[in-house]
């Protein structure tokens, strides 16, 4: 018994079957969810990083060529004012009619400012686009004063032409700037310079470049920005490497800039930089990491709940086998599984019963011969005690007890007497009345029972039956005198069962009397608190059919308690 101990200890402090189902798949589950985030994450982050190069790199060739159509139409306006009638001459003698010609053709450029100079450079006309939007200021100050503006009025030029375009600086802004000569007659007479701020320019460019753009002069001071926070910090390049791409951070925020050259009329003048933000990559990861994350939690929880489920049907029909088979060790032969399952483990369960069910019968059959040899000392109770054992068993059938408890009742009634064993033949076979020390012996019984019985492993129950079965429910019983409920039920109804058997029986002092008497005597002891009336209204359920069977096979050789082997009806016909 020790080894066997030990094992169910080691096998209560393992793994349940159910976890160990649960466990390898929750975990796989986990390894796969963690591989697949692992995955996405990694190609979603590659292909945010990807498409935001992209777009970087995109923007950055859009910045480039807003500004080159930027410098484009001032080429256009410049032809168009060189060219228009009247224009040349109207320099020298008539700045009004200068005025009426040149207007009308900035205002369809929409460029922001037009200055016509004289071959000496000084100003004939100043149109500075109003604040506004509404009108020109023809008495806008300042000069424009550009490199490309001493080159004209030097009538240089070179393999582009005349024109040139360069940056200046005028009012604290920094200018786009173009300019060309004004000739007649092969002569030059003025020059004429088209001109836009470069942040004008720059925000043009990028509604198209949709990216914050930066423009730094040849020694990378910042000359206009996009970004308010750019302006603000003022901050330069040293030397930026070209069509490299770099992390910035400005106000707490994080970018990529792109650094490309700037160019006007071919010629370098700067660096121009389209900058994107670069901390939504780090949000866009971080946000599906996290319903990744969330997507394994729910895949885990699915999974967890899935496995709980079936782990439940399957270790819930197992559960069922183990406490059969400790029920059985435990000496409970009518503990039964009976799984209704169609598959391995139920074909299991449906062994272990039919294996029980042997085992039972070769048990009860055991016990039978045995008692039937005790019951031998005396041809007056010959058959008590099988009587009693099938009695009790039929009652806790009809009371609907469980099948392990009318198995009890069925061995503990065979056994009740047991104790007999150990009382002389001379006052167990007394045909007359028995003096006090006598029946002092005879009390003994139930007790010497119990010493015969509680190391043979039996059923607590059973023992329960052969204890007490001479216990009465108001306290006037032996060995200990119990009262009431603390009476168990097995010893309740092997009470009732004796008392009947022994009243309906032929003793050497009377003959049995007739069932309806003994009933009679038997409700009397309820009436007085001696005998459970619950028991009693089975007895009488029971006696008609009960009656019928043992007086037509006195040895009850064919009783079988299995359920279906007994009908119940034929024990409760009388009360129906």
């Amino acid at each position: 018994m020790r080894p066997l101990r030990r094992t169910e200890a080691n096998v209560g402090q393992g793994v349940s079957v159910r976890w160990q189902i649960i466990l390898p798949f929750a975990a796989l589950v986990v390894l796969t969810s963690a591989v697949a985030a692992y995955v996405v994450t990694d190609l979603l982050q590659s292909s945010l990083e990807t498409r935001f190069l992209g777009h970087l790199v995109e923007s950055s060739r859009v910045a480039a060529e807003s500004l080159v159509r930027r410098e484009r139409a001032h080429l256009e306006l410049t032809r168009s004012i060189a060219h228009t009638s009247g224009v040349a001459s109207a320099i020298e003698r008539d700045p009004a009619a200068l005025e009426r010609l040149v207007l009308p053709l900035a205002t369809n450029a929409g460029i922001e400012r037009v200055d016509v100079l004289d071959v000496a450079g000084a100003p004939v006309l100043r149109l500075q686009r109003r604040a506004g939007g509404d009108g020109y200021d023809t008495a806008a100050d300042g000069t424009l004063d550009t490199a490309g503006l001493g080159r004209v009025l030097a009538g240089d030029s070179d393999e582009r032409g005349d024109k040139f375009s360069d940056l200046a600086e005028l009012g604290g802004e920094t200018w786009i700037v173009t300019a060309a000569p004004i000739a007649l007659d092969g002569t030059t007479r003025g020059v004429v310079l088209v001109a836009t701020r470069l942040e004008s320019a720059l925000a043009a460019a990028r509604t198209e470049a949709l990216a914050d753009l930066t423009v730094f002069g040849p020694d990378g001071d910042l000359l206009a920005s996009t970004s308010a926070a750019r302006r603000e910090a003022a901050s330069r390049v040293d030397a930026p490497e070209t069509g490299a791409i770099t992390e910035l951070e400005v106000a707490a925020r994080s970018y990529r800039e792109l650094y490309a050259d700037l160019h006007l009329r071919g010629e370098p003048v700067g660096y121009l930089s389209a900058a994107l933000p670069s901390d939504f990559l780090a949000e866009a990861v971080s946000g599906a990491q996290w319903r990744m994350m969330l997507l394994l939690a729910v895949g885990l929880g699915a999974t967890l709940l899935v496995g709980t489920t079936v782990a439940r049907r399957l270790t819930g029909a197992l559960t069922r086998l183990v406490a059969t088979g400790r029920q059985v060790t435990a000496g409970n032969l009518g503990a039964r599984a009976r799984l209704t399952r169609h598959d391995e483990i139920g074909e299991l369960g449906d062994t272990l019963d039919r294996m029980t069910q042997v085992l039972q019968r070769q048990h009860l059959g055991a016990l039978a011969a045995l008692v039937s040899a005790i019951d031998a000392r005396d041809p007056y109770t010959r058959g008590h005690s099988l009587r009693v054992g099938h009695l009790a068993a039929t009652l806790g059938m009809v009371m609907g007890l469980p099948p392990e408890q009318q198995h009890s009742l069925q061995v503990g009634g065979f056994l009740h007497d047991i104790g007999k064993i150990g009382v002389r033949d001379d006052v167990l076979l007394k045909p007359g009345r028995l003096e006090a020390d006598e029946r002092a012996a005879i009390e003994k019984h139930p007790t010497i029972g119990h010493e015969i019985l509680a190391e043979v492993g039996l059923a607590p129950d059973v023992l329960a039956g052969v204890v007490f079965h001479h216990e009465r429910l108001d306290g006037s019983g032996y060995p200990l005198g119990l009262v009431g409920e603390a009476i168990p039920i097995t010893a309740r109804v092997i009470m009732v069962a004796d008392f009947y058997d022994a009243l309906v029986t032929d003793r050497p002092y009377r003959a049995g009397l007739p069932p309806e008497d003994a009933l009679t005597i038997m409700q009397d002891e309820v009436h007085r608190g001696k005998l459970d009336g619950d028991v009693m209204d089975a007895l009488r359920r029971v006696k008609d059919g009960w009656e019928q069977l043992w007086r037509n096979d006195p040895r009850l050789t064919g009783f079988d308690l299995e359920v279906g082997a007994l009908d119940p009806a034929m024990f409760t016909r009388a009360a129906a």
